[in-house]
C-alpha cells in the first residue's frame, strides 16, 4: 500500500514509520526534511525498543505535489491547519482516494470533505501521545488503540495498522469516539499550563479537579450537540470525572489499570508553547465554548482555560501554574 502522511510531526512520523516497517511505501510531507535525511527515522513503541525505519521504505518531501499516486493520505496536521491542508492536497489527490483525518477535534474530517469533494474522507482517532526526541526519534508514551471510521474503504488500512503493531478498531459511531477523545484532550490545556510531565501533573489532585470540571462541562455540551459518547479502550467518559476527583492513593490504583503513561511524556500543547507555536486549543477547550454558546450552555471552566492558554501563547511559554492556582481560578467562575 502507498501511504501519504500529510503533516509529518510526532504523530504522523510515528504512525508512518510503523506502517513503513510493516511493508507500506510511505511518503511524508513535512518541515524536517534535512533532519530526516541526516538522521533517518527511528520509532520507539511502549516496549522501549528503538527501530530504525529502512530508507528504502519511505521518502520525505516539502509539499503535496510530491506525494505521487498514493492509495491513502493520512492527515495529521494540527487542527488549525486543516483547511490549508485541504487546499494544498486538492490538486494532487486522485478521484476516490481515501483521505483519513487522524487529528484531534470534531470538525477536521468535515473541513477536508469540503476541500476534497471527490475523495473518500474518513475520520479516525489516535488516543496516545508521541514524543519527538532528538535526531528524528519518535517515542510513543501512552497506550491505546486507533479508532477508524468503519467503511469498506477503511478495512485494508485497518489491517495494515494492525500488522504494523498499532492496535486499530473499526467504529461505526466515529463521531462519538471523537467526542470522547475531545473530552480527554481537555487536559492538554491543563498540562500546558502546568509545564510539567503528564504523570506529574495528573498526580496532583487540584489539576485533576480542574480536568474533571472541564470534562463534565464538555459532556453536557456534546450531549446537546447530539453526540453519543462512546468508550474507547481505557477512555471511559462517564467514569473519568469521578476517578479524577478521588483521593491520590485511590486514584493511583484505579488509573494504573486504565492507561499507561511514560513518566517523561508531556502534551503536544505544552511542546507547542515551549517552541513558541500556536496551539490547537481553539479546537479543544475552544470547541466546547463554541458549542456551548450554540446551545445556550454556560462553559466557564473551558472559558478560563481558553483565556489562560491564549495568555501563554502571547507570552510564548508555559506559565507553570501550580494546581492549586489553576483550581482557584476555576472556582471564581462557579
Amino acid at each position: 500500500m502507498r501511504i501519504g502522511i500529510f503533516g509529518a510531526g510526532a504523530i504522523g512520523s510515528f504512525v508512518g514509520g510503523r506502517l513503513a516497517l510493516a511493508g507500506a511505501s510511505v511518503s511524508f510531507i513535512g518541515r524536517a526534511r534535512e533532519k530526516t535525511e541526516k538522521h533517518g527515522l527511528t520509532v520507539i513503541d511502549l516496549d522501549g525498543v528503538p527501530q530504525l525505519v529502512p530508507k528504502s521504505s519511505w521518502t520525505y518531501h516539502d509539499a503535496a505535489r510530491d506525494l505521487g499516486a498514493c492509495d491513502t493520505v493520512i492527515v495529521t496536521v494540527k487542527s488549525h491547519a486543516t483547511a490549508e491542508a485541504g487546499e494544498e492536497l486538492a490538486p494532487f489527490t486522485s478521484e476516490g482516494a481515501l483521505v483519513v483525518s487522524l487529528q484531534n477535534g470534531l470538525s477536521n474530517a468535515g473541513t477536508l470533505k469540503r476541500a476534497l469533494p471527490g475523495c473518500d474522507v474518513r475520520a479516525a482517532m489516535i488516543p496516545y501521545n508521541v514524543v519527538w526526541e532528538d535526531n528524528m526519534v519518535f517515542r510513543r508514551s501512552t497506550s491505546g488503540a486507533i479508532a477508524l471510521e468503519q467503511a469498506q474503504s477503511t478495512v485494508a488500512l485497518a489491517d495494515l495498522l494492525v500488522r504494523a503493531g498499532l492496535a486499530c478498531e473499526l467504529r461505526k459511531n466515529i463521531r462519538g469516539v471523537l467526542g470522547t477523545k475531545l473530552l480527554f484532550n481537555l487536559n492538554n490545556a491543563i498540562n500546558a499550563l502546568s509545564g510539567v510531565p503528564l504523570a506529574q501533573e495528573i498526580a496532583d489532585r487540584d489539576y485533576r479537579r480542574v480536568y474533571a470540571a472541564a470534562m463534565r462541562e464538555g459532556a453536557r455540551v456534546l450531549r446537546a450537540e447530539g453526540i453519543k459518547l462512546e468508550r474507547s479502550g481505557g477512555l471511559i467518559p462517564g467514569v473519568a470525572p469521578f476517578v479524577l476527583e478521588m483521593p491520590d492513593p485511590i486514584f493511583r490504583r484505579v488509573a494504573a489499570r486504565m492507561i499507561r503513561v511514560n513518566p517523561e511524556a508531556k502534551s503536544s500543547m505544552l511542546g507547542d508553547l515551549d517552541r513558541g507555536k500556536k496551539t490547537e486549543n481553539d479546537h479543544l477547550c475552544g470547541e466546547i465554548v463554541t458549542l456551548g454558546a450554540k446551545h445556550g450552555i454556560l462553559t466557564p471552566v473551558n472559558g478560563v482555560l481558553c483565556q489562560l492558554i491564549a495568555g501563554a501563547e502571547t507570552e510564548g511559554r508555559s506559565p507553570k501554574m501550580q494546581g492549586r492556582d489553576v483550581w482557584a481560578r476555576i472556582q471564581t467562575t462557579r
